[in-house]
């Protein structure tokens, strides 16, 4: 070996040494990391502690070295590292001292289970080692398990308490074992025993009944000594029956059983009992059918909630521990309110969590104040929140702690109440602005409520006073002639029926200022109270004084018209009269010196033929033929004189064949042009003379003043008027004189008569127009 080789394998050593050292430095600092990952996550409690002694090497106390994370759950305790337990709790108890002090002396591990009142009021469950390297640590694993030790506890006094209640009621039920079974059996409750039965592995299969009272036995049978298996709904029972011995926890609940054909309720109560349970069965009848009722009055109540036209709700008052109300429950909620929120999922919400508007509006104070007053409240509201824009009348009542809330939506009649507002000023403004007087009178008092300024201007008063007179007014006012009037006209109307029964009055009153006016009045009901009597009316009331002086002047005036119409009548009449005067003599003169003369000379001429002379034959011949040329000519004179009176040819052929024909019968002395239009159907028989008759006349008069060539007659029928036109070409006149003659007057007459006009035009010289108008209407004219 050479001297150096010494010196380099103690370098080998020493490197080689320190890398295992490093990698078991390395390695125990892993080991402790999981040894501390785990402790930190495990649900036990985990400490370390190290123990203090005194003189004579008893534990006084111990201080916390190392806790987990899962010691503050279980202990409590904050920041217990480097801390004494008597520094956290100075009354510990002594016992934890001494196990922890023999388990470090004697170097065992101990499980053991001990109280800690005075730490957490309960028990630990605790496992404990000494350390390996140091007497004076202990390590620690422990939970808590008050809740176990408390059930223990309980169980075992109940059990101890059930042992003395068994022994006591053996011994008493050994005594007394027939009366008990006599009580038993006449109570009305169902009373069973059942015992479990098991497998060799500890499980129950299946319950036997040991005893039945005999309700029980009447209504199941005779069981005792019977599984339950045995029967149809076994499944239910043993599945119920075990949870009860199982768990050792009761189980009450309602079931209806048929008795004799009658269901009667009952309340059945399991209680464990050993390894089995006690079925006791308690009638209820009476109070399910009380309950029943009760549903079918809420069911009643609900279907009055839901036929309701109005929106109704039963809220319960939500207090916070201080007995302030905060919200209220919506616990019932009828069809119609449900209709007007649109909403069917309102039961069992909060109102004001709701409807937050409530509170802005001022609703949610008012239910405040009538569950704190019990007095009932109501107010109108615009609600514009939680997406509605209405208005709605509510009222609260209490009930209980309740509220019973209804709300009926009065939109409409907000809307017709601001309409009837706006019309009331409307009408108010139109009766104002009207040139009638209109009032509304208490017909019970005779009070005048209203009137318009018109009234007030008449009377010369304000409409306070007016109003402040009540009947006294009228008394004033109403012309002591016309009271009587208008008195039966107000009695009529307090006895009308009918709203829209009008009745009218012309009366006189007494203006502000003395002055007589006469009134013509239109009034009717315009209230009624509830039995439907007359209460007010209205009326509208018109100043007629100048239309009744108008219609006296007028009636004055129709007399004097009436006077001059008959002293026309009677120009007429004379003027008719002279007229026929003039056409009798005429035709008189005609009848004298034209047929007469020409019978005269017949009568001469027939004389010669005297049979007695012996005259000359031609002499005779010759006379009779001058007596036939004359009585030709008498002929044809009478039948002129005929012609003029009432032609033939007008019966037989019309208007316009009879005034051709007097144009053919004058055409031999002036040429007369004659034209028609419309004329092609028959007239009334009156309107033709007439016709004919004016247009003879004028014609009689062209040819015997005139002194005409020429005449043109034309007439014509255009829908309902009759004209007559004709037109000569004579000397004409200067103007037209009533005296000028009596054939123009009677024509005017005529036509007057007949609602027409005559228009004469004429020159001196120039010839004479004259155009004759009137209205023609078949049958009527």
């Amino acid at each position: 070996m050479k001297p150096g080789d010494n010196h380099h394998k103690n370098n080998y050593r020493i490197d080689h040494d320190e890398h295992n050292l490093a990698l078991l430095t390395q390695q125990k600092q892993l080991t402790e990391e999981k040894y501390f990952f785990l402790l930190d996550n495990i649900n036990q409690g985990f400490c370390i502690i190290e123990l203090i002694w005194n003189d004579r090497e008893v534990p006084i106390d111990y201080r916390f070295i190392q806790v987990n994370k899962a010691f503050e759950r279980q202990t409590g305790i904050k920041n217990a590292v480097g801390r004494t337990m008597k520094e956290i709790e100075p009354s510990h108890e002594e016992h934890w001292f001494q196990i922890y002090g023999e388990i470090a002396k004697s170097r065992k591990a101990r499980h053991f289970e001990a109280q800690a009142e005075l730490l957490i009021g309960g028990w630990y469950e605790v496992d404990a080692f000494p350390m390996e390297h140091d007497t004076n640590k202990v390590a620690i694993l422990f939970n808590d398990i008050s809740e176990r030790k408390r059930a223990e506890k309980l169980t075992k006094e109940f059990t101890l308490q059930l042992e003395r209640e068994v022994k006591e009621q053996t011994a008493a039920l050994k005594e007394s074992q027939d009366l008990l079974r006599a009580t038993l059996n006449s109570s009305k409750n169902i009373t069973q025993v059942l015992q479990a039965i098991r497998d060799e592995e500890g499980m129950i299969v299946d319950f036997r009944y040991v005893f039945s009272n005999k309700l029980g036995e009447r209504i199941f049978g005779h069981i005792a000594g019977t599984n339950i298996s045995s029967y149809a709904n076994h499944l239910d029972l043993f599945d119920r029956y075990s949870r009860i011995v199982e768990t050792g926890k009761d189980s009450t609940f309602e079931q209806p059983l048929s008795i004799n054909g009658t269901l009667r309720w009952y309340d059945m109560t399991l209680i464990k009992l050993n390894d089995g349970l006690v079925v006791k069965g308690l009638d209820i009848t009476e109070r399910k059918e009380a309950e029943i009722n009760l549903r079918k009055s809420n069911q009643l109540l609900q279907s009055i909630f839901d036929t309701s036209l109005i929106g109704m709700s039963v809220l319960e008052a939500i207090r916070d521990d201080s007995g302030r109300v905060t919200d209220f429950r919506i616990k019932i909620v009828s069809k119609e309110l449900e209709r007007e929120t649109k909403r069917s999922d309102l039961e069992g919400k909060l109102y004001l969590q709701e409807y937050p508007g409530i509170k802005k509006v001022g609703i949610f104070d008012m239910m405040l104040r009538v569950i704190e007053s019990g007095k009932p409240e109501q107010m109108e509201y615009l609600y514009t929140y939680d997406g509605f824009h209405k208005w709605f009348s509510c009222m609260f009542v209490k009930m209980d702690d309740s509220l019973v809330a209804t709300n009926l939506d009065i939109t409409e009649r907000k809307i017709a109440e601001e309409k009837i507002k706006e019309d009331d000023a409307l009408l108010r403004g139109i009766a104002e602005a009207a040139p009638d007087m209109v009032y509304v009178i208490d017909i019970r008092s005779m009070q005048m409520v209203y009137g318009n300024n018109k009234l007030a201007k008449l009377l010369n008063r304000s409409l306070n006073d007016i109003k402040e007179m009540g009947a006294e007014l009228f008394d004033q006012i109403i012309y002591a002639d016309d009271r009587a009037k208008f008195d039966n006209n107000i009695d009529a109307l307090r006895q009308t029926t009918k709203d829209d029964e009008i009745k009218e009055l012309v009366y006189r009153l007494v203006d502000g200022y003395g002055r007589l006016h006469w009134i013509q009045t239109r009034r009717t009901v315009f209230k009624r109270d509830s039995d439907g009597r007359p209460t007010h009316i209205i009326g509208i009331s018109l100043d007629i004084t100048e239309q009744v002086y108008l219609q006296k002047k007028n009636l004055q005036l129709r007399l004097e018209r009436n006077e001059l119409e008959k002293k026309q009548q009677r120009e007429i009449f004379m003027a008719t009269l002279n007229a026929q005067e003039e056409e009798r003599r005429r035709i008189a003169e005609n009848l004298h010196n034209g047929l007469g003369q020409l019978l005269y000379s017949v009568k001469l001429n027939l004389e010669q033929l005297n049979p007695k002379l012996e005259n000359d034959p031609a002499i005779h011949f010759n006379s009779l033929k001058q007596a036939e040329r004359l009585l030709t000519e008498a002929i044809r004179e009478s039948r002129r004189i005929s012609h003029e009176l009432m032609p033939a040819i007008l019966e037989d052929f019309g208007l316009q064949a009879a005034i051709e024909d007097i144009c053919e019968q004058f055409n031999k002395t002036i040429d007369f042009n004659c034209q028609f239009q419309g004329l092609d159907r028959k007239l009334d028989k009156h309107i033709e003379i007439a016709v004919y008759r004016m247009v003879q006349e004028l014609i009689i008069n062209i040819i015997k003043h005139a002194r005409a060539t020429r005449a043109s007659i034309l007439i014509t029928l255009n829908g309902d008027i009759i004209s007559i036109s004709i037109e000569d070409n004579g000397v004409g006149f200067r103007e037209v004189s009533p005296k000028r003659g009596i054939g123009l007057g009677t024509i005017q007459n005529k036509v007057k008569l007949l609602n027409g006009t005559v228009d004469i035009k004429s020159t001196k010289g120039n010839g004479t127009k004259i155009h004759i108008h009137f209205p023609y209407k078949k049958g009527k004219s």
